[in-house]
């Protein structure tokens, strides 16, 4: 049985029920105000029960955890999305692991090569992708 196997097809999406996710931010600065960093419930998900989780909104406090990983661990991206991500990919690693895998691809990220990105891939192929089904829409 692959991850996906069990679930079913999707119904229309409602943004009534949902709520407006093209807008984000209104509720993400409620969260900064209100609630800056909040304790998840992890009851259904796949890790130990003894590390609980949680999610951080402010900027000041996103950086103190991202700079002590003693304390906070990304190892739940792993045992989370591991299925789906593959079990070592960067965003669940912690130091020294993860600045080992960063030293050998940040030259791949600097601004020089992305701007390069941009133009050599990134256009090239969203135009491609677009091309393939621009005669079956309508001019506005």
């Amino acid at each position: 049985m692959d991850l996906f196997d069990d679930l079913e097809d999707f119904g229309k999406f409602d943004d009534v029920v949902s709520g407006d996710v093209r807008d984000p931010y209104t509720g993400l600065a409620a969260m900064r105000r209100e609630q800056p960093v909040q304790r998840l419930d992890t009851s259904a998900m796949p890790h130990e029960e003894s590390k609980p989780v949680f999610m951080v909104y402010r900027h000041e406090e996103v950086q103190q955890m991202l700079r002590d990983n003693e304390t906070f661990s990304s190892a739940i991206i792993i045992d989370t999305f591991g299925d789906a991500l593959g079990k070592h990919v960067m965003l669940g690693m912690d130091e020294p692991e993860h600045g080992r895998h960063r030293a050998l691809v940040s030259k791949a990220f600097s601004q020089k090569a992305l701007a390069r990105w941009e133009h050599e891939l990134i256009g090239q192929v969203g135009n491609q992708l677009i091309d393939q089904f621009a005669d079956r829409g309508t001019r506005i």
